[in-house]
């Protein structure tokens, strides 16, 4: 299924079977059961993918804040990146830029 949210219908309607974050799952989930599989959970990366070619807008740019100021509550730190802060650092600075 191409989304959590197909998923999660495709559960209300009888499917049987899935594999989904467990922060997708509503937390009144009671006719559901989360079964201990090996080798879950997958290890994921995300990333911040932004064009150089154009203006971010400064909307963008305060997530990316935000985003820096609050992912070490939220996520280990051996898998934070370093690059964010110098990220941000730099499109603020094109923002300056004439």
């Amino acid at each position: 299924m191409v989304s959590n949210e197909a998923i999660r219908v495709g559960m209300a309607a009888g499917l049987r079977l899935a594999v989904l974050s467990e922060h997708m799952l509503p937390p009144e989930r009671l006719d559901l059961v989360t079964l201990p599989v090996t080798g879950l959970p997958i290890e994921s990366h995300w990333q911040f993918i932004v064009r150089r070619d154009r203006r971010l807008s400064h909307s963008a740019l305060g997530f990316l804040r935000i985003a820096e100021g609050h992912l070490g509550k939220y996520v280990e730190a051996r898998f934070l990146c370093t690059e964010l802060a110098g990220l941000i650092e730099g499109l603020a600075a094109d923002k300056r830029a004439p």
